[in-house]
């Protein structure tokens, strides 16, 4: 078999008794098919290339797991995500946060819009806090072809609020257990806090 401007020549041998040997040859314009073939292989090429280049951490997922992360994405984890469908994207999560990610996110049989929040291991051994939303996109027949995800950290803003979280939790402790009796009022006049020593 050989190609030749766009065609497939096939050749086969054959024995006759009357004409001795010979070869069937048969020849198969293919050149659209390579056309076609060659332009889907540049156009994917150009939507990586964008990814790689957008200033945003993306990944695109399939049911079966991640597919792809750009460059971005890539550099911070210190590793190149690429077809890791058999589940080793999960190393790179926090071990309280892969069973949640897998069902809620990954597998998770809802099709709509989606989005968590997980602790992500940086290149520098650090894990982050990231907040990751998924939008679906559809074959046309319905079937979800693959998922495409923004990646943001979220870890400053996250640790700011439970700290201050933590620090309300004190506050209220604190005035709770107060031996003295404490409450608010509205400039109306409305009672709209008391503490526990004064509902004693």
């Amino acid at each position: 078999m050989a190609r030749t401007d766009g065609n497939i020549l096939r050749a086969e041998p054959s024995s006759h008794e009357d004409s001795g040997d010979s070869w069937y040859l048969g020849e198969v314009d293919v050149d659209e098919q390579f056309k076609a073939r060659e332009a889907i292989q540049a156009s994917e090429r150009e939507a990586r290339e964008i990814l790689d280049r957008v200033p945003a951490m993306i990944s695109t997922r399939t049911e079966e797991g991640v597919a792809h992360t750009n460059k971005r994405l890539s550099d911070y984890i210190g590793a190149v995500i690429t077809n890791l469908r058999d589940g080793s994207y999960l190393n790179y999560l926090h071990p309280d946060d892969r069973a949640a990610v897998a069902a809620d996110h990954i597998k998770s049989p809802n099709k709509r819009p989606n989005d968590i929040i997980y602790r992500l291991l940086g290149k520098d051994g650090i894990y982050r806090w990231f907040h990751t939303p998924a939008e679906p996109y559809f074959n046309e027949d319905g079937r979800t072809y693959c998922w495409y995800s923004l990646n943001s950290d979220i870890d400053d803003l996250y640790r700011s609020r439970e700290l201050l979280r933590e620090r309300e939790f004190q506050l209220n402790l604190l005035i709770e257990t107060l031996p003295v009796i404490l409450w608010k009022a509205d400039l109306n006049g409305r009672i709209t806090y008391i503490n526990k020593k004064t509902v004693e």
